[in-house]
């Protein structure tokens, strides 16, 4: 990972630049300044200046000192990020809830809280006024523009229509997601980038997890939709901002059920969790499920989407076969996907995923494809909702060399 200069604009190259170190020292947790020197080519002289200026600003600190290799050798300092100084804001915002967080760049949290609207069908606009007051008045109980830098919002919308491929929807998504940028941007004072919630994630787990540059990776959320974002990541820092994808078209099935995009055995049919869902009210029965009929108390209306990981360990060879059948779809997909979208990994995140039995079921169907080594579990668990947007700001913020976006409200 190379630093840039001549042919650029300056202003570029020195965020660029600044950027490129932020990201080096995050991912290797401390790194001295002939290591950086080495890393990024840039001269010990250059490197010195850009250093300097960021422990003025407080950005970055120097930890302890460390000896080169050579016993007789100078002592090399090692560099870190003042994590603790910076914090972000990541808001998972619904037309009448709105969850909010607050952390440091090591992911401590300062505080989190919901906001949720009493009017159902009040407008979207009076709410955002409502999530502004929430929050600028948490800012000032917590003293957050004094005792940090806060570095901005990141915000999560719901998955819509423009998520799946629906291009109907995208115009109204991109005019709303456009509106809460510029309204909280405006109201709080601070840099604001919004996006879809699997967007955010993707930018998210990409950047926590240190991924290396020239990276195609496809984060995929599974259930209770099948979303998916896409990143290509560049030999420069970037704000990790991801492409929305539909996978519903990168395997089909001529066999299977109709859909409404005029195909049949689109990828959803075969493994959305409502699809699932009806599979298993169709042999539910006493006889088939017997396991099934007694968790539900024999209430078939009681087998849906948001349950299938509880379903799944219920004794009934039948139940097992239905959502591993799924799995097993979703896997040739994430195998297509590998190939025809040039993929270095595929992440995944979903309830599902994160149980163990599951997991292993998956992971042997990944191995008959063999591509189990490019597809590696999320390290989100909870609360992905606020840290998703949170960190994909903090991501956004490194992209821009550590300099805060100035506001005017």
């Amino acid at each position: 990972m190379k630093a840039i200069g001549a042919g650029h604009n300056m202003v570029d190259v020195k965020k660029i630049n600044r950027g490129l170190i932020l990201y080096l020292i995050y991912q290797n947790k401390g790194l001295s300044r002939k290591a950086l020197a080495a890393k990024t080519g840039l001269t010990p002289a250059a490197i010195t200046l850009i250093i300097g200026d960021m422990l003025r600003e407080g950005l970055l600190v120097e930890t302890h000192t460390v000896h080169n290799g050579n016993s007789l050798g100078r002592k090399e300092v090692i560099l870190d990020i003042n994590l603790c100084a910076y914090v972000a804001l990541g808001i998972y915002l619904e037309p009448c809830r709105a969850k909010i967080l607050c952390c440091d760049l090591s992911n401590r949290e300062i505080f989190q809280t919901e906001l949720t609207s009493g009017e159902k069908e009040g407008s979207f606009s009076s709410f955002l006024d409502k999530l502004a007051e929430k929050i600028s008045s948490l800012l000032e109980e917590y003293g957050i523009k004094t005792r940090y830098r806060l570095i901005g919002a990141g915000v999560a919308l719901p998955a819509d229509g423009s998520e799946e491929g629906n291009d109907e929807a995208a115009p109204e998504y991109e005019k709303k997601r456009g509106m809460v940028q510029k309204e909280l941007s405006r109201k709080l004072g601070v840099d604001v980038w919004a996006d879809s919630l699997t967007c955010t994630m993707a930018a998210a787990d990409v950047f926590l997890s240190g991924e290396t540059m020239g990276q195609n990776i496809l984060f995929v959320k599974y259930g209770p939709k099948i979303d998916a974002g896409y990143l290509s990541l560049t030999y420069y820092p970037q704000e990790y901002r991801s492409k929305p994808v539909s996978l519903d078209h990168f395997l089909i099935d001529p066999m299977g059920k109709d859909c409404g995009c005029g195909n049949r055995g689109c990828l959803h049919t075969l493994a959305g969790f409502q699809e699932l869902a009806e599979e298993l009210r169709g042999i539910y029965s006493e006889e088939k499920t017997p396991e099934l009929v007694r968790m539900t108390q024999g209430h078939k209306e009681q087998v849906v989407g948001s349950r299938l990981r509880e379903f799944y360990h219920a004794a009934d060879p039948a139940v097992r076969e239905v959502i591993e059948k799924g799995a097993f779809y979703l896997a040739m997909t994430l195998k297509n996907c590998l190939v025809m979208l040039n993929l270095s990994t595929v992440v995944v995140y979903g309830d599902l995923f994160f149980d163990s039995e599951y997991w292993e079921c998956f992971s042997r169907f990944l191995d008959i494809l063999r591509c189990r080594g490019r597809v590696r579990l999320s390290g989100f668990h909870k609360e992905i909702e606020t840290e998703g947007p949170a960190f994909s700001m903090v991501g956004r913020f490194f992209a821009n060399g550590g300099l805060l976006e100035k506001v005017r409200k």
